[in-house]
């Protein structure tokens, strides 16, 4: 089940820029576009809505089609995106919840996210 929240598509090239990669395959750089209140099927393959994703990012790059974001729709917009990156809205020090300003109160210290890992 695709939620409204979140369309997500991960676009990842080895060449960008003319910036070749030392390592055969790996990653140098990946982008997320993310599509709010939109499901995935309201955007793949319809170059009407979308056509930049569609014609010119889709055929060229991967795109993530199995996302699923297992919080509740019903809460604010930051901890879908806080768990989309990191695989989590609940760290040991801080449990994402709101879409409250950035402060002291609303960080986390910790360092175990997506980008951590390519």
């Amino acid at each position: 089940m695709t939620k409204k929240l979140v369309v997500l598509i991960s676009i990842f090239a080895d060449l960008l820029l003319s910036i070749q990669s030392s390592e055969a395959g790996s990653t140098k750089f990946a982008f997320v576009v993310t599509m709010e209140n939109t499901d995935a099927d309201e955007i793949y393959g319809k170059s009407k809505r979308a056509p930049y994703i569609n014609e010119a990012l889709m055929p060229k790059y991967a795109r993530a089609v199995n996302f699923n974001d297992p919080l509740p729709i019903k809460i604010p917009s930051e901890p879908h995106y806080i768990w989309m990156e990191a695989g989590t809205n609940v760290f040991p020090d801080q449990t994402f919840v709101s879409d409250d300003d950035p402060s002291i109160s609303n960080s986390t210290g910790s360092s175990d996210h997506l980008v951590d890992r390519i």
